[in-house]
């Protein structure tokens, strides 16, 4: 996540948003081996901020984005997993793919597909009689 980039964008949505970004991620300096150092990429671990500051990025570069597409009849995102169901083709699927993979330079895609079932977070979900249903997620026992 790029600071700069983040606080400008979080700026453009709301400014006053965009300010109390500035502050907390221009701001974080921490200590190492008796030295001081000032972070200049991306957010500290355990910021209490990090979260939201994370969901409003993704939310103003990615998601509306992928709104857009008009295979995508249901989309949601938890902080960086991203679910969504495609009604195109699979071609027009690895297509959105690999071009969601030039959105920005600083976030990389890791995916997976399934015409049946998929597995995210701790949910299985699935399609039964029509509609979307899910499960809890339990891995198999080997």
């Amino acid at each position: 996540l790029n600071i700069n980039k983040a606080v400008n964008l979080i700026s453009q949505h709301n400014n006053s948003l965009g300010l109390l970004a500035h502050l907390i991620m221009l701001n974080n300096y921490f200590e190492y081996n008796e030295n001081i150092y000032h972070q200049l990429d991306g957010i500290a671990m355990g910021t209490n901020a990090a979260v939201s500051i994370a969901n409003l990025y993704l939310a103003i570069l990615i998601d509306q984005k992928l709104i857009k597409n008009s295979n995508i009849s249901y989309y949601c995102r938890y902080i960086d997993d991203i679910g969504f169901i495609f009604t195109g083709t699979e071609t027009e699927l690895l297509t959105l793919i690999n071009s969601a993979q030039n959105y920005e330079n600083d976030i990389k895609f890791t995916y997976v597909y399934s015409k049946t079932s998929l597995d995210i977070l701790d949910l299985t979900f699935y399609i039964k009689n029509g509609r979307l249903e899910f499960k809890t997620y339990q891995m198999e026992v080997t």
